[in-house]
């Protein structure tokens, strides 16, 4: 037994055949133009992007302004005639774009090429818009049946899928590997493999050869010129179809979720998938994928269920899926979903196919497709662009509205007490808290003051139970979670903002600035913005702060908030312990209180400690941090260092911890270092950047090894590695 080696019948196989090794090189065709004028024509300048979305609108225009009228032209002449002589024409064009190619590309002006691009691929589809009713209306005659026909159409979508899984990675290596022209003329080669499966095809029906019987021919011999009629013909019996105008609404409400997808899924996998932007690609794997299974799976479902339930049952099933990956979170579940998504999608529109047949007569399919075709491409644009206009417009306060409800909180409440990252702590400096079992299940103990636990030292004990009544007994139930209630910061922020119309922002002077790096040019226009101490930025730093004061002055509701967040911030913190000798060191930040200070606790004494080492008190205007610190090994002397004015520039010094005198110190050029006591208290390891007279700009990037004797000179430090791997113990630090 032979294989079978046709799909539904020899003549659709040769016709199959022709489009796939077309759609193919259309593919490659595509991806090779708009690599090229990304990176070659227009690369480094910052109307790359807009050359680039000149060839999908030049694509547009072509379906939109010549689709309805070629269908017109189509139900004229002959089908398999006008599809023969479309392939002859695209074939010629990228012959004549690829003979253009071979000049080098400085050899023209860059408004040239893009003009030649341009027309090109208007021309392309243009023609296109020819070819793809006649080849519609060459199917119906080829194919017969409902569920052969939804096969036909599935096939079809299936091998677009693949064309466009396949052309884009072969673009890439033909474009950078043997040059554009070689890219361009793997398509010209396709439309001439197109054109000879397309002429091997015989007339099955009388239909496929011609376009209308004699007397519809000798009508439009009479009516030579009524171009203009017979358009309106066709837009009649379209609209006086409700079968074909109940399909059209399908289709549109098809294209526009998938619109919406397509403009608004980047930002989705991002923000709500939680996902790199890198794995986005992978998305469009998965609708690929449920795209060409869906186009396999359709006839199939056709044939069981009709191509009418089919089609309803494929909407629904897909908008319910859609509105299922809109809640997703998870980026696997999103890629599943995305998957799902596509496959009744994909069989809505391959039902569609023998639909729009049954209910075409010959004399009108060419027009009636050409009517279908712009419409559903003009509400794939639509929802595009509308969407893109909802998401930064009108659907921006969803989300403050949103929060109005009531939150449940998250699993873990981080305003307990001497927790690792408080509440508090996140809010001010912007780092995320830490989440993790170990401290759910501490806060499930939380006020019972067991041992090791948050009612424990450091923690809340029974201050902590203070406002929340008696503690429970033991067995008895405890919710582990209590609500919380959030502050709206983006709502009033969005709420009391002030109209962009309004602001007057400060002007800044672009220079034409441009530097090459690695081959790519790298424009920076505000360049000289970088001079802190010029003039103009002098003055343009005055005017940005003078606008933020008027726009924080429009918030109303700036008090309330910051009491809420202060509301939230007032706990009592105290970080981990360290004992050192006879002595336990420890940080303890007390509600309301601005920095953390410093306490220690010695054996025998008050176990709630003194105060050692307070920032406030050494600067009373709260612009002085404690860095780090670090006790000796017998818990005598500490080693500290603090910073000014947020430069994080530290001054090392030394206090004697008894009598909390400073016995050693500052040393300067110190930031955030290690301290390594020596055994006894007399020296430590620290570690100390260059001077930065004798390396301007540099002392930063160059840091040494040092050792201190408390009581000497820091000048007289022994360096002890940094400097070529060695050990000169002799050699004083710089």
């Amino acid at each position: 037994m032979t294989p079978r080696l046709t799909l539904i019948n020899r003549d659709y196989t040769r016709l199959w055949f022709g489009q796939a090794v077309s759609s193919v090189g259309d593919a490659v065709f595509s991806t090779t133009l708009v690599l090229w004028v990304a990176t070659v024509l227009a690369k480094g300048e910052s109307w790359a992007p807009l050359a680039v979305s000149g060839i999908v609108m030049a694509s547009g225009v072509a379906v939109l302004v010549i689709g309805p009228l070629a269908g017109v032209f189509v139900d004229r002449w002959d089908k398999r005639a006008t599809m023969l002589r479309s392939e002859v024409l695209r074939g010629a064009l990228v012959a004549v774009l690829t003979v253009i190619t071979f000049l080098p590309a400085g050899a023209l002006p860059a408004g040239v090429w893009l003009a030649l691009i341009y027309v090109t691929v208007l021309l392309l589809h243009a023609a296109g818009q020819f070819f793809s009713p006649a080849r519609f209306a060459v199917l119906a005659d080829l194919v017969t049946g409902d569920a052969d026909r939804a096969r036909a159409a599935g096939i079809a979508q299936a091998t677009g899928e693949t064309a466009w899984i396949i052309g884009p990675p072969l673009a890439a290596p033909l474009l950078f590997t043997v040059g554009l022209q070689w890219a361009l003329l793997f398509n010209g080669l396709s439309y001439a493999v197109s054109y000879i499966a397309i002429r091997s095809i015989g007339a099955r029906e009388p239909g496929t050869g011609s376009a209308r019987p004699a007397a519809a021919r000798g009508s439009v011999e009479r009516q030579r010129g009524a171009l203009r009629k017979e358009f309106m013909d066709g837009l009649r019996f379209f609209a006086g179809s409700r079968f074909l105008v109940a399909l059209l609404l399908l289709a549109v409400i098809g294209q526009f979720g998938a619109g919406a997808l397509g403009t608004l899924n980047v930002f989705f996998a991002t923000d709500n998938l939680h996902a790199d932007a890198h794995l986005y690609g992978y998305l469009g794997m998965a609708m690929g994928a449920g795209g060409i299974t869906g186009a396999l799976c359709g006839g199939r479902m056709v044939q069981w269920l009709g191509a009418r339930r089919t089609t309803w049952i494929g909407l629904l099933v897909s908008g319910v899926l859609l509105v299922a990956y809109s809640r997703q979170t998870g980026f696997l579940g999103g890629v599943a979903l995305l998957f799902a998504f596509a496959v009744p999608l994909t069989m809505l529109n391959t039902a569609m196919s023998p639909l729009l047949l049954a209910a075409a007569p010959p004399d009108y399919r060419g027009r009636v497709m050409a009517v279908f075709y712009p419409v559903t491409r003009l509400a794939s644009m639509l929802s595009a662009a509308l969407s893109g206009w909802l998401a930064g417009s009108v659907l921006r306060d969803v989300e403050g509205l949103a929060r109005r409800a009531p939150v449940r909180p998250r699993r873990h409440d981080h305003r307990r007490v001497g927790a690792d990252r408080p509440l508090g702590r996140c809010l001010r400096d912007g780092r995320p808290a830490r989440h993790g079992r170990r401290e759910g299940r501490r806060e499930s103990g939380r006020g019972h003051g067991r041992a090791g636990g948050p009612g424990g030292p450091g923690g809340e004990g029974e201050a902590g139970r203070r406002g929340r009544g008696p503690p429970r007994r033991r067995g008895t139930l405890r919710p582990r979670h209590r609500p919380v209630r959030r502050p709206p910061t983006h709502r009033w922020m969005r709420e009391q903002r002030v109209s962009p119309q309004t602001r007057r922002y400060p002007y800044a002077e672009r220079q034409d600035v441009v530097e090459e790096a690695h081959g790519l040019r790298v424009p920076d226009p505000y360049r000289p913005l970088e001079d802190a101490e010029s003039p103009a930025t002098l003055r343009w730093s005055a005017e940005q702060q003078t606008l933020y004061e008027a726009e924080r002055a429009s918030w109303a509701d700036l008090e309330r908030w910051k009491a809420e967040v202060a509301a939230i911030d007032a706990v009592d913190r105290a970080r981990s312990p360290e004992v050192r000798g006879g002595r336990v060191f420890w940080l303890r930040q007390d509600a309301g209180q601005e920095h953390p200070v410093l306490m220690v606790a010695e054996a025998g004494a008050d176990p709630t400690g003194r105060v050692l080492l307070d920032p406030s008190a050494l600067d009373p205007s709260g612009r002085t941090v404690l860095d780090t610190w670090e006790p000796s090994v017998e818990g005598d002397l500490l080693a500290f260092q603090v910073s000014r004015n947020g430069t994080e520039d530290s001054l090392l010094q030394v206090l004697d911890v008894a009598t909390g005198r400073i016995v050693d110190g500052p040393v300067d050029r110190v930031r955030r270092s290690s301290i390594g006591w020596l055994p006894g208290g007399e020296a430590f390891y620290y570690v100390r950047n260059l001077d930065p007279s004798p390396h301007p700009g540099e002392g930063r990037y160059h840091r040494r090894v040092c050792l201190h004797r408390v009581g000497t000179a820091p000048e007289t430090d022994a360096l002890v590695f940094g400097e070529g791997g060695t050990r000169p113990s002799s050699t004083a630090c710089p």
